[in-house]
């Protein structure tokens, strides 16, 4: 055999060999498209623009085949917390995937025990408010599951915090009562606390990621540096890190402006409050038609304006992956973000969890 005969052989072997183990790396990431095989570590790196699909199709193969027939939507979030807004929107966005038509809907303060047939599903709010903390959501929970003994009750994703075993027993004794009830959680921890000792529990993402990408595509005249969307409430950690940014906020509509964008629907809602006639069903239209779009746009030209976020709010972490941001995630004081993080979100590649 010629020299050149050897080498153009050794050269064969070498690319051949570099083209088997290419073909073992993509046949790896064949179902998901990762960004970065590490086969050390064996962890897969996701763009979220990808994961962002898979997101979205464990919602709907979760929730649509478990809503049939009309619905009522309980527990709305007529106020300002943009999160929760975001995940309202989620919620109405999958309700058009779904048979059937919104009967009707109510937040906590506007519910007035409508007569509702048993063949209708009774939807409930997501969010993080089911546990310790905010106790009146649940006992709003627990009067429907009363009224309406007979209909399916759904509850939309829902971080549940409890560090008591006593409430947490008490809670699951009541919440077993119902029949026809059927929880989702938007955590491991929360499904394997509830999962125990009740049936049809269900591990699903947050609502958010189900509004469609045409709600992001606002796009700022400049951009503003870094921002740390510091929460200023009881879940902020004793412990938080404070990251050295450019601006400091909480979310704007918690700011305390005269104008901030929302400035009429405090007044109609201060009205409803009063129990002023007609005012009640006014600020329901009003909630739900025009108020929750404002939120929206004011919450994604905020995230907009900045380069890149540190975020110890969960839906400040969630709607700047929604904007194409990169983002750093600080944990909240009963690692609501962490644990949402681990179960749905720590192989994003725009996504750092600072602990």
């Amino acid at each position: 055999m010629s020299i050149h005969s050897a080498i153009y052989l050794v050269l064969w072997i070498i690319t051949n060999i570099l083209n088997y183990k290419k073909k073992q790396v993509n046949s790896q990431c064949l179902i998901f498209p990762y960004k970065t095989c590490n086969s050390h570590t064996k962890k897969y790196i996701m763009l979220f623009s990808h994961k962002h699909i898979l997101l979205k199709h464990k919602i709907s193969e979760t929730l649509i085949p478990l809503i049939q027939g009309d619905y009522y939507l309980a527990d709305c979030p007529f106020h300002s917390n943009i999160g929760d807004i975001l995940i309202w929107q989620g919620e109405l966005e999958l309700l058009k995937e779904c048979n059937g038509q919104l009967i009707g809907y109510s937040s906590l303060t506007t519910f007035d025990h409508p007569k509702i047939s048993p063949e209708t599903v009774i939807l409930f709010h997501g969010g993080g408010n089911l546990g310790e903390l905010y106790r009146q959501h649940i006992e709003h929970l627990f009067l429907l599951m009363r009224l309406y003994p007979k209909n399916r009750i759904i509850i939309f994703p829902q971080t549940f915090n409890y560090t008591s075993p006593e409430i947490l027993k008490s809670d699951i004794q009541k919440l077993s009562s119902h029949t026809d009830l059927h929880i989702c959680s938007r955590d491991k921890r929360g499904f394997d606390q509830l999962s125990r000792d009740l049936e049809h529990v269900y591990l699903v993402p947050d609502m958010a990621f189900y509004i469609p990408q045409s709600f992001f595509e606002y796009q700022p005249s400049k951009n503003n540096g870094s921002l740390f969307l510091k929460r200023l409430d009881d879940e902020l950690a004793d412990n938080s890190l404070a990251p050295h940014c450019d601006h400091v906020h909480d979310w704007p509509t918690f700011e305390h402006k005269i104008f901030d964008g929302i400035f009429i629907a405090k007044i109609i809602n201060k009205l409803s409050s009063w129990n002023i006639p007609f005012f009640k069903n006014i600020w329901k239209w009003y909630a739900m038609n025009i108020y929750r779009t404002d939120l929206i746009r004011i919450g994604v030209k905020f995230i907009k304006r900045y380069d890149y976020i540190y975020s110890t709010r969960l839906h400040g972490i969630i709607l700047s992956l929604l904007c194409q941001k990169r983002v750093t995630a600080i944990d909240n004081s009963y690692g609501k973000n962490l644990n949402f993080i681990k179960t749905w979100l720590d192989d994003v590649d725009e996504l750092y969890l600072l602990s």
